[in-house]
């Protein structure tokens, strides 16, 4: 119906730590021609106070909530969700990111919508749910190396059906990630639950300036190109502790992904055709990023949330905006 003075429908949190909103999605989840609501949170606790943050997804379907008369005063909580899903682990964070896998990647599996759901917490793990009568597990797949963080940020490539990966804590001085990993090659596994070593990866690629944190955030263009953000990197070009850390957003073009796996480490300073550097240092430039498409033109959209602009001001933050060619 549009935005109104007033909304239609307040969802409140129940609580402590709901917090709900850390994520917002749409999707067609089931067969009617209305869209479905996603809300996640990272942080919510299950069964309230003073209990382990497992983290959770709330899925409300608009079939259930047609007649408006079943809601008093337009309110409602996140305990009439259609379906909610916890984390399986304390302190996991699972829902910290969430996508919805194009149905073109899963209709060899099957004709239901799948929610690819992370929880990156320490090694870091993935779960995919099939939303039927009731959602289903189908299949987890999870880091390897306890801090890795493998699934922070994860992106879709809808044509090819590539799954990019990161692990920004990937190694010791957490130089990161990027897995490069095509859902075929899950599914054909006909397991339940996978890891990063089941020979599923395309192509892997590590970031060489140390504490960079190559993976923060990934996003596919149109194009095919991989946009790979590093918000902490340092050159060691001084002592550590003197050097101001600087973030970094890489671009990988299409042409320079194999189509078949390589299993050498391939460094991000080789993949890249283009590389953006915010104007100034200490200012976690890539910490988030989005690219904004329509038929005629895209745009990388770029936060740096620590940029400093002006003495009198702290912090204000900045977004750059860059057409992609």
């Amino acid at each position: 119906d549009g935005l109104r003075t007033k909304p239609f429908i307040y969802i409140d949190g129940v609580n402590e730590h709901d917090a709900i909103g850390f994520e917002l999605h749409t999707a067609h989840l089931d067969n009617d021609t209305l869209l479905d609501l996603i809300i996640t949170n990272p942080y919510a606790q299950p069964h309230g106070y003073d209990q382990p943050q497992q983290g959770a997804v709330w899925i409300f379907l608009s079939s259930d909530f047609m007649n408006k008369q079943q809601i008093p005063d337009r309110q409602i909580t996140i305990n009439n969700a259609s379906f909610t899903l916890f984390g399986e682990s304390a302190k996991s964070k699972f829902g910290y990111s969430l996508q919805i896998i194009p149905p073109s990647c899963i209709s060899h599996i099957t004709s239901s919508p799948v929610l690819l759901i992370s929880a990156p917490a320490n090694q870091g793990k993935l779960y995919l749910f099939v939303i039927e009568s009731q959602p289903r597990l189908i299949m987890t797949l999870q880091g390897v190396k306890n801090n890795d963080h493998f699934g922070q940020s994860f992106s879709i490539q809808p044509d090819k059906c590539w799954l990019a990966v990161g692990s920004p804590t990937q190694s010791i001085d957490w130089y990161g990630a990027v897995d490069i990993i095509p859902l075929n090659n899950l599914f054909n596994k006909n397991k339940l639950h996978l890891d990063r070593s089941d020979r599923s990866i395309l192509i892997s690629i590590h970031g060489d300036r140390i504490f960079e944190r190559l993976g923060h955030s990934v996003q596919w263009t149109p194009q095919g190109d991989l946009v790979i953000s590093a918000p902490l990197g340092k050159g060691k070009l001084l002592p550590l502790q003197l050097e101001k850390s600087e973030g970094y957003v890489y671009i990988v073009p299409a042409n320079r992904i194999p189509s078949r796996p390589d299993p050498k480490i391939h460094y991000i300073s080789t993949m890249s055709s283009i590389i953006y550097v915010a104007h100034n240092r200490l200012n976690r430039f890539g910490s988030q990023m989005n690219v904004l498409s329509s038929t005629s033109v895209s745009y990388l959209v770029i936060s740096s949330p620590f940029t400093d602009m002006y003495d009198d001001v702290r912090l204000p933050g900045m977004l750059y905006v860059q057409q992609l060619k």
